[in-house]
């Protein structure tokens, strides 16, 4: 303790001498942001006519057929993310929402143009065409900003000719403009259905801080209706199943006694319990997109109903044949797809080893359509190290066992299980999220010779979003200037607008890696995360390039210094370093430290004028307010001092804290 305050006494002496909404955009619920796979919404990309076969680069997914079904397209809400050039398409504005309804009942469309709602007559048949009558009626308010995108918009929707529905469930409507390229209005699902899909936990408790679902666990709810506002709901609880009723009263929703079985969770316990009982205090719910969000007294629960691929995605095992992989060691999976659909080659750790081999998946949807069928050939490539821990080796065998016969696999969100005639191994996405981690670029060029940006530059990126809308805004810096640019994303998809950067003249890193580095954000389609690795490709399939960045980790927080010792005490200055103080000048120091013991408040007298400042966490003094009376001696003002170790001020004290 005499050490501390010592140091207390030492620093604190030092320190006496020195993107809106649009403003008439319609209201929408602001939830908290859930985690970056619950609040992606799709991106838009490019879809190619019904005739034409897509070339699909090796590495790259495969562009979706357009599939005509408008039983599917009616009465569903769809929110625009992209239009004008099919190849290019443009994102929507950042805070805006862009909406289309058809009706089936009336041949009607309506919906909202980012300012104004809108409704008009249409006309379409099962063969892909699609008329939507003009003039377009709509409401007449004026919101700036965006008024030249709604009537962009408007006037888009009066020249459509077709529509089209692929296989990622976006409806793309093809339209004229008067431009030389094919332009597209590009919509995903504006509200994933509350009853039939099935939600997984992502995050839960406080609002503003909630708590991750842990690893290797699974929590979800599948909701059935019964009546229009009441009905059944199922899941998983942790490591219990459960039921329960729930009734729907407009937002507002509540859950009845639960049942469930009762057995006892290794893994998870205290979420479990967390989970039912939030269940039990529901209060309202409210769906945006693929995510969904239960308030509670206190929480809120979040929810996803958006799943990872297989590809592409570095797996991380937590679980082999029922034992946790211990901490430190690396069980590893990353399925890379091949030139054909549903083969690939799949390499990784093993423990103590590396391994590779190839892969093919296939599915039966019509018998079940969550899990699919996988097989991993053997035998595998691999190195031969002997692992050092006994324990080790043999989980590595064991995870080695299941992998060569491999027969299924099911994904939940960010969770994979795969099981074979020998066990099953749980795994976890190891992803660094998209939005809101800082990345920093480490190579550019093409994809199979990337070279390190250049000297002097200093290229990053932070996706910024609001899951209620389909866009947000990524800004960062290249050395030489900074930029934003809207852009939408998914778990696997991305597109970005071409960057708005300020126009500074000086540029060490050069102009031309700039230029670069933003024509590849513009021209990406799609991403991957392994690890702390963001990886975005782009370009022709003969001349593929590659932005490959590395998280930036957050500074590490020091524990504040514990100011407690201070509170309520009194001490005079007797010397300045060497000097003693000038006979006849009182320098003193009052000390009111807050409850929590990190912050508080500094007064007393500089020789011949009062003061007062607050302190900071880590005794940083802010702003001083001080008296202006006319010092009557030749005093030296405390704040001339410097803070060198020579110009220490010790203090005496008077009082003893209390």
């Amino acid at each position: 303790m005499k050490t501390r305050n010592a140091y207390l006494i030492q620093t604190f002496t030092i320190i006496l001498l020195v993107l809106a909404l649009a403003a008439c955009q319609r209201e929408e619920p602001t939830p908290t942001p859930a985690p970056e796979a619950t609040a992606a919404e799709v991106a838009p990309t490019e879809a190619p006519a019904p005739t034409e076969a897509p070339e699909v680069a090796a590495g790259e997914p495969e562009i979706s057929q357009p599939i005509y079904r408008w039983g599917e397209v009616a009465d569903r809400q769809w929110v625009l993310v992209g239009y004008g050039d099919a190849a290019n398409p443009t994102v929507v504005a950042e805070g805006t929402l862009i909406t289309a309804q058809f009706s089936s009942v009336e041949p009607t469309v309506s919906g909202s143009g980012g300012c104004n709602n809108y409704f008009a007559g249409y006309e379409s048949t099962d063969e892909g065409s699609l008329t939507i009558a003009g003039p377009i009626g709509t409401t007449m308010m004026f919101c700036e900003g965006i008024m030249e995108q709604e009537t962009a918009y408007f006037a888009a929707l009066e020249t459509v000719t077709n529509w089209a529905l692929n296989d990622q469930d976006r409806l793309e409507l093809t339209y004229s403009s008067g431009q030389p390229f094919e332009e597209k209005l590009v919509y995903a699902p504006g509200e994933t259905p509350l009853t039939g899909t099935t939600w997984r936990l992502v995050s839960w408790g406080d609002p503003e801080d909630s708590t991750p679902v842990e690893a290797g666990t699974t929590v979800t709810a599948i909701f059935s209706p019964e009546t229009d506002n009441t009905g059944t709901i199922s899941g998983n609880a942790t490591c219990n199943s459960y039921t329960t009723g729930y009734t729907l009263d407009g937002e507002n929703i509540s859950f009845g006694p639960i049942a469930g079985t009762m057995a006892i969770c290794p893994v998870g316990a205290d979420q479990e319990t967390a989970y039912l009982s939030a269940l039990g205090a529901a209060q309202t719910y409210a769906i945006f997109g693929t995510t969904m969000q239960i308030a509670y007294d206190g929480g809120v629960l979040n929810f996803s109903a958006a799943n990872l691929p297989l590809e592409n995605v570095l797996w991380q095992a937590v679980m082999v044949a029922g034992t946790p992989v211990p901490e430190g060691v690396e069980m590893t999976a990353l399925f890379e797809p091949g030139e054909t659909a549903g083969e690939g080659t799949v390499g990784g750790n093993t423990g103590c080893n590396n391994f590779n081999t190839t892969y093919t998946t296939s599915d039966d949807l019509s018998t079940n359509p969550t899990t699919h069928n996988i097989t991993i050939a053997g035998p595998m490539a691999m190195t031969r190290a002997a692992c050092p821990d006994e324990a080790v080796a043999q989980l590595e065998q064991s995870y080695l066992g299941i992998l060569e016969t491999a027969e299924t696999y099911d994904i939940l969100g960010d969770q994979m299980v795969m099981r074979s005639p020998n066990g099953e191994v749980q795994f976890a996405a190891n992803r660094q999220p998209l939005v809101g981690t800082l990345w920093s670029l480490v190579s550019l060029g093409a994809i199979d010779n990337p070279q390190p940006p250049v000297e002097g530059s200093n290229f990053t990126a932070q996706f910024n979003r609001i899951p209620t809308l389909p866009s947000g805004t990524v800004v960062g810096e290249t050395g030489c200037n900074d930029y934003n640019a809207t852009f939408t994303a998914n778990l696997n998809e991305i597109k970005v607008n071409l960057p708005v950067k300020t126009n500074n003249e000086d540029c060490p890193g050069g102009f031309e890696v700039e230029q670069q580095f933003f024509l590849g954000l513009n021209a990406a389609t799609s991403y991957r995360i392994l690890g702390d690795v963001l990886q975005i490709p782009y370009g022709e399939t003969d001349s593929l390039q590659v932005l490959n960045f590395v998280a930036t980790p957050p500074p590490v927080e020091e524990e504040a210094l514990d100011l407690t010792p201070l509170d309520n005490t009194f001490w005079y200055l007797s010397t300045i370093g060497d000097n003693q103080i000038l006979p006849g000048t009182e320098l003193t120091a009052q000390f009111n430290i807050d409850e929590g013991g990190t912050t508080g408040q500094i007064s007393g007298s500089g020789g011949c004028n009062g003061f007062n400042a607050p302190i900071g966490e880590n005794f940083a003094i802010g702003p001083i307010a001080s008296t202006a009376n006319a010092c009557t001696r030749n005093h030296r003002p405390l704040n001339t001092y410097g803070n060198s170790p020579e110009n220490q001020l010790p203090i005496s004290p008077k009082m003893l804290p209390k």
